[in-house]
């Protein structure tokens, strides 16, 4: 008889817990809400919501690209002729690693040598100047139109160098390689032909990679860049065929090559086709194509 009076007398768990649950507040004397946890969590819920609208936006990325995938800019049938006059620059900055094999590739492109210009804009400060102008030196010996030309000072950095090569060239095209670049021999071949529409004044091509089987690490960051310019370059620019605002998305290595001459207000532009294609762009009330090609790579790099 004690047992059972001891059972109804004690507070029934049951109970207990449905009153609770049911209560206007059912955290009462479980869990009191102070300072320190609302600095954690309203970051963190930020943190949420902006990872959510930037998902969202992937998503239209993706919904983009694959409506427009089949109007990508292909190779036209139309070559420009005569064949015009094109300077190749080549801007580096202590480089001594890389800067042999691309003057090496520069030289290999296929193109009459009548009608190309090799430029080496050096701004280096360290033994990459005597390695590069013994290369030059060496390449134009046996008949390459290629010049060395090296400044004291950085003043613009890479878009001053190229700037400053863009006064001498002789070129009615502009190519443009980083440093650790490797150009295909039939870059020219490919790009130039995309000119021949009065419209494009400018051809952003895409790079892949030499060590992307080195490791699994290399790899995923090859997954990683081609998700960056297959995917993101290919929804922008191919849902925005001819607005320079929609060319460049993102902050990316690229080459690219553009005419001086078209339009006559371009002449003037100092680009920088690589480090962010358009960090040395200059360009006042211009309006003209650029292409992005994603199936003529600009180059190897590592």
């Amino acid at each position: 008889m004690i047992a059972p009076a001891m059972l109804f007398a004690a507070e029934n768990p049951v109970v207990s817990y449905l009153e609770r649950i049911f209560t206007p507040d059912p955290f009462r004397g479980i869990y009191q809400v102070n300072t320190f946890d609302l600095l954690i969590l309203i970051p963190y819920f930020v943190v949420l919501i902006i990872l959510a609208f930037y998902g969202s936006h992937r998503y239209i990325l993706l919904y983009k690209y694959y409506r427009n995938r089949t109007n990508r800019p292909s190779l036209p049938e139309t070559r420009l002729e005569p064949l015009p006059r094109v300077t190749v620059q080549l801007p580096i900055f202590n480089e001594r690693y890389v800067v042999e094999r691309l003057i090496e590739h520069a030289c290999q492109m296929n193109y009459p040598r009548e009608l190309l210009e090799i430029q080496v804009l050096d701004d280096s400060t360290d033994d990459t100047v005597a390695l590069a102008r013994s290369c030059v030196e060496r390449h134009a010996r046996t008949g390459y139109p290629i010049r060395y030309l090296h400044r004291d000072n950085r003043e613009g950095y890479k878009a001053g160098a190229l700037a400053e090569g863009l006064a001498s060239a002789t070129g009615e095209f502009i190519a443009i390689f980083d440093a650790d670049f490797l150009p295909p021999a039939d870059f020219l071949e490919k790009t130039l032909p995309h000119f021949a529409s009065p419209r494009v004044g400018m051809v952003q091509t895409r790079w892949t990679y030499i060590n992307r089987g080195y490791s699994w690490l290399t790899q995923v960051q090859a997954i990683l860049l081609d998700g960056h310019f297959v995917f993101e370059h290919g929804a922008h620019t191919v849902y925005h065929p001819f607005h320079l605002e929609c060319r460049f998305v993102g902050g990316c290595d690229s080459t690219g090559k553009f005419e001086v001459s078209r339009p006559p207000e371009a002449g003037q532009m100092a680009l920088s086709g690589t480090d962010g294609l358009c960090a040395g762009l200059e360009i006042e009330a211009v309006t003209f194509a650029c292409l992005c090609v994603e199936s003529q790579p600009g180059g190897k790099r590592n």
